[in-house]
């Protein structure tokens, strides 16, 4: 019959285990202390600032084609984005350009967002920035204003 010191044995090294197992296997987050008075103040972690996120480049293709019209009439970029925009006059003999405006009074072109007038066929390529604040642009050819025109749409 075994003494009673080895009848113990495996009630201790159970209990070792099982305080070892509760010792390490805690998955949760450690409280910390927190310091109080002035040094308290110097130190928290003051959260870095946001980055800035870098605008979106877009590249858009428009035609304008031979039935006096583009051939799209809807144009989607990202807001503040630089656009760099494809125009191909497709329209031989016919002079054609592309211009976007605030709004469909063509009033207040949007800065840098209008090609040279040519006469097709050609091709032009311009870079502009789209508008900061989204909603819906206009834009147009300026020879041909009432059959050619379309939307730009800022999100």
């Amino acid at each position: 019959m075994p003494s009673r010191r080895l009848l113990w044995l495996p009630f201790l090294a159970v209990f070792a285990l099982a305080s070892v197992a509760v010792a390490c296997g805690n998955d949760k987050e450690e409280t910390k202390a927190t310091p109080t008075g002035p040094a308290a103040v110097a130190e928290s972690p003051t959260p870095a600032p946001a980055e800035p996120t870098a605008p979106v480049a877009a590249t858009i293709e428009i035609s304008a084609v031979p039935t006096m019209k583009f051939d799209r009439d809807t144009i989607t970029v990202a807001a503040g984005s630089d656009v760099t925009l494809r125009f191909s006059n497709d329209d031989a003999g016919v002079p054609h350009n592309w211009a976007a405006y605030t709004d469909s009074t063509a009033t207040e072109l949007i800065p840098d967002a209008i090609t040279e007038v040519c006469t097709g066929p050609c091709e032009q390529e311009i870079t502009f920035t789209a508008p900061a604040e989204p909603g819906e642009y206009f834009f147009r050819c300026d020879i041909h204003p009432t059959t050619m025109t379309g939307t730009l749409i800022v999100e």
